[in-house]
Formats: C-alpha cells, structure tokens, sequence
C-alpha cells in the first residue's frame, strides 16, 4: 500500500513539471460528473469486528467536480465523492455497513500527449464521512489521481481516472480503516471565456492625394497674337479653350498655375518686357473666363531672356527672315502644378 502510494506521488511530481499544456484556459471554469467502480483495500478492523461476509469489493461510486483552470498546467478542483459501503461482521454476523463518501480539494497538474488529450495527476485532501447505525463520524485523508482527458470540443471534456484515497476512517472510532481505489470515468462542461470577438468592418481611407506630374504647355506666340500685338486672335481663342478644359479635367488639388510670357529680341528691352506680361494678363484673363479661378492663377512676362533660337539667328539681316527666325522665342508656357486623387 505504501509503495502504491509513492508511485503515485512521484507520477504527480512528473506531471506538474513545467512542460508545454493543452488544458483549456479559454474557458477556465468547469464542472462535471463521474461514475465507475469503487474499491476497499487494506482493510484494518476493531478488535472482534471482521470483514463483512456480504462484501463485495467493486462497489459502485461516484461523485461531481468541478474547477478553475488557472494556467495551461494547473488547476485548482474540488468535488463530491460517493465511495460506496463496507459490510462488517461480528462473530460471523454482520453487524453494521459502514458508509463512506467525501469533499475533496486537490490540484491538478497536466501536460499534453496530443492536441486534444492530456495526461494528469491530482493531488490533495478528503474530508471524509463515515456513516453507520445512526453515527458519524468524520476526518480528513490524503489522496491522489491519475488520469486521462480528452476534449471533445471547446466546452466539453471527458476523462478517465483513478484515484487513491488513504487512510480512510480509524479502528477506535469507527470500527474499520480503509485505502479507496475509484476508477471513474467523467464528463464535463467548461465555461467562462472571454466572448468571441465582434467582428469589425475595416474603413479603407481615402487614397492620400499624390503629386501630379507638371502639366506644361509652350504655346508659339505667333499662333496666339498678331506679331507685337497683346490680344488673342482666333487661333489662340481656340488653343486656349482646349488647355482651359484639359485643365478643369484634370481637377488638381491646391493647384498653381504659371504664365510665363516672353517674347524675341527685336526692340527695346523696356518694350519688350512691357509686351510679354501683357500677352501674359491676356492669356491669364482668358483662364479665368472659362472658370478657373483667379486666385490660382499668376502672369510674369520676361521680355527678351532664355531665347530658344540662343546664337542661330545672328547672321540673318533682312527684317522678315529675321521675324520668322525668332519665333521660337515669342512663345508663353502655362505651368501647372498641384495634387490629384489617384482613381
């Protein structure tokens, strides 16, 4: 008997090594119930008193557990155990059946075999009640157990397990002192997680506005205005509408719009930077008739600087050839720069 108890102990001391645990700690709480086949052994009577002739060592027991799941190797439980009766005899007579049945407190220490079943032992105390011709009497036992849980699901469990009660009863008081053997098997229901978590829509945010490309157009100063005048002409009216339209499709966002004039270098500079802001307001003033607003928008005229002809035309003498080779450089070129939302 006392062999039987240290293996038992030493088997606990194995399982509550700190391995990693399948237990269920997402629903910590639990209770169950537990059938099987109780066991007296190492029976010890008063003087007189003698194992009963009726006994019948696999008695029915039971009982009802329940715990908390503290972590994934531990877990303190509790329970109610019913362990059958004990007939006593005297003289070859009976004379009584002695009664017992108890409220443990014991923890339980687990560890995985596989994902859904664990190995485990439990260790602790019985207070114990020994029942018999009117009288009872009670005390308090060790006891541990060894088992076997498999988890069905999330909220269920169901477990095989024996379990050693010692020292139950005492000669002088009771008549009989006995070991207890329970083999049960034992389901239960676990409870107290957290609720599954709502789900939650996922707000996509606007796309973040992104820098556009510079949308730029060098007009020829000759398609927009007469040579040395300031005022659009047919063909200019025209052009200018096409860019008014490519612009508000654009829609750009904390837009800058930049007119720069410029004009070649036949004349006075004075004259010359006088006409390339005017042709500059013209074209400004023109955007703003098709609806782009004002505020956006600024004019600069340049005169004669940044030819685009540079040196190629310094050898042309007669007025018309040389009008006609500059004109490159009458020109205005519309800048625009802001953010768009990508589609």
């Amino acid at each position: 008997m006392k062999k039987s108890l240290r293996v038992l102990l030493s088997l606990a001391g194995l399982a509550a090594l700190p391995l990693a645990h399948a237990a269920n700690v997402d629903e910590p709480g639990y209770f169950g119930a537990k059938v099987g086949w109780s066991d007296f052994y190492n029976k010890e009577f008063a003087s007189g008193l003698q194992d009963g002739h009726s006994s019948n060592n696999d008695k029915v027991g039971g009982g009802v557990y329940g715990g908390y799941q503290f972590n994934d190797w531990f877990a303190l439980e509790g329970g109610y155990d019913y362990l059958g009766k004990q007939s006593i005899d005297k003289l070859g007579q009976e004379v009584g059946k002695a009664r017992f049945q108890g409220i443990q407190l014991s923890g339980k220490f687990s560890t995985p075999l596989t994902e859904a079943l664990d190995a485990y032992a439990r260790l602790g105390v019985m207070g114990y009640r020994v029942s018999g011709d009117g009288d009872n009497k009670n005390g308090a036992a060790p006891l541990a157990a060894l088992g076997l849980e498999y988890a069905i699901d999330k909220n269920w469990s169901t477990r095989f397990e024996y379990q050693y009660t010692h020292h139950l009863g005492k000669t002088d008081d009771t008549g009989i002192r006995a070991d207890n053997g329970l083999l049960s098997l034992g389901v239960a229901y676990h409870f107290g997680g957290a609720p599954a978590p709502v789900p939650v829509a996922v707000v996509t945010p606007p796309p973040a506005p992104v820098p556009v490309q510079l949308m730029e157009f060098a007009l020829k100063g000759d398609t927009l205005f007469a040579f040395n005048k300031a005022s659009l002409n047919d063909a200019g009216v025209a052009e200018l509408s096409t860019i008014a339209q490519q612009i508000k499709q654009a829609r750009p966002q904390e837009a800058a719009i930049n007119i720069a004039g410029y004009t070649d270098r036949i004349g006075s500079d004075a004259y010359n930077m006088k006409l390339s802001k005017e042709r500059a307001a013209t074209v400004a003033d023109f955007l703003v008739q098709q609806g782009i607003p004002a505020g956006i928008i600024t004019a600069e005229g340049f005169g004669k600087a940044d030819p685009v002809t540079g040196n190629q035309c310094d050898n042309v003498k007669p007025r018309a050839e040389l009008i006609k080779c500059l004109q490159p450089d009458r020109r205005v070129i519309i800048r625009v720069k802001g953010m768009a939302v990508q589609q």
